[in-house]
């Protein structure tokens, strides 16, 4: 699908074009759809998201009047969320250097092999290249979300992927938690020059990981605009008690907190470098507060 760009309130704001979603309770859906078409929307996909209980439906629209045929059903049905199909893109890649800052345990230690060995670890993200050597004999379950004709990208899941389970023969290659079950669900695509994942993707992808009985989930995806369906989506999961971590973003000091991690209850992740200073892009804000709980790019310093 085409990307649109447009600007408001100084962001660019980028989403799949001519696209609408709306997150409905299947009692409402038969009526949002009746709505929609007689707007002139076409429902192109039906989701039914078991484990958020909810509806996921996609629209095409006109796009030279897809902003008025979103006010239009926000008007019609002002309990039901609807919202574009905004882009997300991925954060940086890890490097190797936080175990040592940290002092996390050897690959000897009980902490490791016995406390959190059977820890399900969830990622939204793109591809984990399971041919390179540290992944290739790990506990890891992956599923799709892009469409037939959409390539992943692998090169930000296999590292992702390998700070968190690989088997090095190093210990600094080596995950954090190497003995875990990594469930990963991919909606990070090439497009272009960039790497992107449509909230309709993120939020198929978070209703199948708890499916999968996973409590913890990292998505190191921001973007600059809040979307109504994943924030009624996350509100959901984590009443399921789901742990969620998102990437703070890399758009300056002066910038918030990108999206999904400047929510409640979403634990945002940015970074320090090896002599414990703050990476100098990184988004901040009134409600983002910088603790070393933890160090590396990109996992390293977890607020909430």
């Amino acid at each position: 699908c085409a990307s649109n760009q447009s600007t408001l309130t100084g962001f660019t704001l980028n989403r799949e074009k001519n696209q609408l979603l709306a997150l409905s309770s299947t009692t409402h859906t038969n009526s949002i759809i009746h709505t929609a078409e007689r707007l002139g929307l076409t429902l192109i996909k039906h989701d039914k998201l078991k484990q958020l209980t909810h509806d996921l439906l996609v629209f095409e629209a006109n796009e030279k009047t897809i902003n008025a045929d979103l006010q239009q059903l926000r008007l019609h049905f002002p309990d039901i969320d609807f919202d574009f199909n905004h882009h997300y893109q991925s954060a940086s890649s890890p490097r190797h250097y936080a175990k040592d800052q940290i002092n996390w345990p050897k690959a000897t230690s009980c902490f490791e092999t016995k406390t959190i060995t059977k820890l399900n670890i969830g990622i939204i993200d793109g591809l984990p290249d399971l041919s390179q050597l540290e992944l290739a004999h790990q506990a890891i379950t992956v599923q799709s979300f892009l469409n037939d004709n959409e390539q992943a990208d692998k090169q930000h899941a296999t590292a992702i992927a390998g700070i968190l389970v690989g088997q090095g023969s190093k210990q600094q290659s080596r995950g954090l938690l190497p003995h875990s079950q990594l469930v990963a669900a991919v909606v990070l695509r090439r497009d272009k020059q960039r790497s992107i994942a449509t909230a309709q993707s993120i939020v198929r992808a978070l209703d199948w990981l708890i499916g999968q009985h996973v409590r913890l989930i990292n998505f190191s995806l921001a973007g600059n605009r809040h979307n109504t369906i994943i924030t009624k989506s996350i509100e959901q999961a984590v009443n399921n008690n789901v742990l969620l971590f998102a990437a703070a973003g890399n758009d300056g000091m002066t910038k918030q907190v990108a999206y999904p991690a400047a929510l409640p209850n979403v634990f945002a992740i940015t970074a320090i470098d090896a002599a414990q200073r703050l990476y100098r892009h990184v988004n901040q804000g009134r409600h983002f507060i910088c603790q070393p709980l933890c160090t590396g790019y990109r996992c390293a310093i977890c607020t909430s």
